[in-house]
């Protein structure tokens, strides 16, 4: 599988994953549409958001806009609440009168078939349930790999289960120094805990 990614702390994270026969992307902050064109990535049949912050999300007007001009239309995922994600849907509704993508707002403990596989949805530990803002990990089965995709989230203990036996654990380590820990994101300690129990892991989200 192909990975191709940007992610820095409070400013953008985009991944696309792609393998013969398709690509997915998760999280769209800025930058996606320039990265997909400038590698020639496969246009993702599926956007999985993660939570509703501008540098998961603010990218997916323009890419969303440029694919509709290929009538290319992607499922677009994200957690009940998003706010960013439905004022796009919106756009495209007023602009056209139709809003072309299909849009889907996840509850936790949810599965959800997309093309080539499946995403199975938990609730995250991160910023804002206290302000309406939801936020989701995902355990997805893609092309016949299994990825665990933890988004922005603090340690909690049900992470590592998410992770275990994964081809490839994607994991949020935002804070490089044990000291200056969030309640709403995880150290590279933390983790590389979660990561251990998958095949591969790949850190992201790295900023402080």
């Amino acid at each position: 599988m192909d990975i191709s990614l940007f992610s820095k702390a409070f400013t953008s994270t985009y991944i696309f994953l792609s393998k013969e026969g398709g690509t997915i992307l998760l999280d769209c902050g800025d930058g996606a549409l320039r990265e997909m064109l400038r590698k020639d990535i496969a246009p993702p049949s599926a956007v999985i958001i993660s939570h509703d912050h501008p540098d998961h999300t603010g990218g997916l007007l323009s890419l969303l806009a440029y694919l509709k001009i290929g009538h290319i239309y992607p499922a677009v995922y994200a957690p009940e609440g998003s706010a960013s994600v439905k004022m796009t849907e919106r756009f495209f509704l007023r602009r056209y009168g139709k809003p072309f993508f299909r849009f889907s707002y996840l509850k936790a403990e949810r599965t959800m078939r997309i093309k080539g596989g499946c995403i199975r949805t938990h609730r995250a530990d991160h910023a804002g349930f206290e302000y309406g803002m939801n936020a989701l990990c995902y355990e997805i089965r893609f092309q016949k790999k299994s990825i665990f995709y933890s988004g922005d989230t603090a340690y909690f203990n049900g992470l590592c289960g998410y992770a275990r036996n994964k081809d490839i654990a994607i994991i949020e380590a935002t804070f490089k120094d044990p000291g200056a820990e969030m309640p709403v994101h995880m150290t590279e300690k933390q983790a590389r805990a979660v990561g251990k129990n998958a095949k591969k892991c790949i850190l992201i989200h790295k900023g402080r």
